[in-house]
């Protein structure tokens, strides 16, 4: 990747972000109260300071995370 960024900015060509992530293969729906329950221990390991990143492979729907949003 840095291979690839280093030859892009040698062209001049604007590199706005360059990451490696991780991208789940599966993914794991989760609906009711066991969404609340993931979203909450995300943002509990997010806000650890040792934390650098979290990586999940949850999937929740639209309308779930609306309604965890208002409330």
């Amino acid at each position: 990747m840095e291979t690839v960024r280093v030859a892009l900015e040698s062209k001049r060509v604007p590199v706005v972000d360059a990451e490696v992530v991780f991208a789940p293969q599966s993914t794991v729906r989760v609906e009711g109260t066991d969404a609340h329950t993931v979203l909450k221990l995300s943002e509990s390991l997010e806000d650890l300071d040792d934390v650098q990143a979290v990586y999940a492979n949850y999937d929740i729907p639209d309308e779930i995370m609306e309604a965890i949003s208002a409330a």
